[in-house]
């Protein structure tokens, strides 16, 4: 099953902001980006946020091992 991923753009002052979050393995891990960036960037940034959002499509199955932590809760 492929997820469906949730994505959130628009302008916030003079910045536009783009946001995407695929959940995979059962809801159990998010892949995600974000970017803000100024408005009169739009062009230049386009190709590049355009490349790093459908990179995370086919990330379905990433990261869906046993998942470890930095945290040690036995200290």
């Amino acid at each position: 099953m492929n997820p469906k991923p949730s994505v959130v753009s628009g302008m916030k002052s003079e910045r536009i902001f783009y946001r995407k979050a695929v959940i995979d393995c059962g809801g159990k891990v998010w892949h995600h980006i974000a970017f803000e960036y100024p408005a009169d960037r739009k062009r230049a940034m386009d190709a590049f946020v355009i490349r790093a959002a459908t990179s995370i499509d086919p990330a379905e199955n990433d990261g869906c091992e046993e998942a470890t932590s930095s945290s040690n809760l036995n200290r």
